[in-house]
């Protein structure tokens, strides 16, 4: 009878370390990619306050293209990079109070998952806002 209890329980750890092989990958793909989804969010937030603070510089009319992507980019800097080329400013260059003028602002995210960035074509996402303020 004790022989029988001891073979059961050697071939329950068997099983239950093929259990835990399975799961494990599973789980550890679920973890990255809920931390890619909470990068996502975070990234999106910091191009939000960017485009907002390039907004609130394209709204003094005597602000030139170059001070508003200062702007965007300074918000954004210590976060992430975001080259001048992704920052679009529309009307541009000149601007007249009354006018609504907008600024987007882009930045291409690359997951951590490889399966996650397999999923986006050209296996990166674009992250893009934009605000849109009247020139005072």
């Amino acid at each position: 009878m004790f022989r029988r209890f001891l073979r059961r329980s050697r071939q329950q750890r068997g099983q239950s370390l093929v259990e835990f092989t399975l799961v494990v990958p599973l789980l550890l793909l679920s973890l990255v990619g809920i931390s890619d989804l909470g990068r996502v969010m975070y990234y999106y937030v910091a191009i939000s306050n960017a485009s907002v603070e390039g907004s609130r510089q394209a709204s003094n009319p005597l602000s030139t293209d170059t001070d508003i992507r200062n702007a965007v980019h300074d918000e954004a800097s210590p976060l992430i990079e975001i080259a001048f080329g992704d920052i679009m400013i529309t009307p541009t260059p000149i601007r007249t109070e009354g006018q609504p003028v907008s600024v987007t602002v882009v930045y291409r995210f690359a997951a951590v998952t490889p399966l996650v960035n397999r999923m986006w074509s050209g296996g990166s996402l674009n992250i893009q806002s934009s605000t849109t303020m009247m020139v005072q």
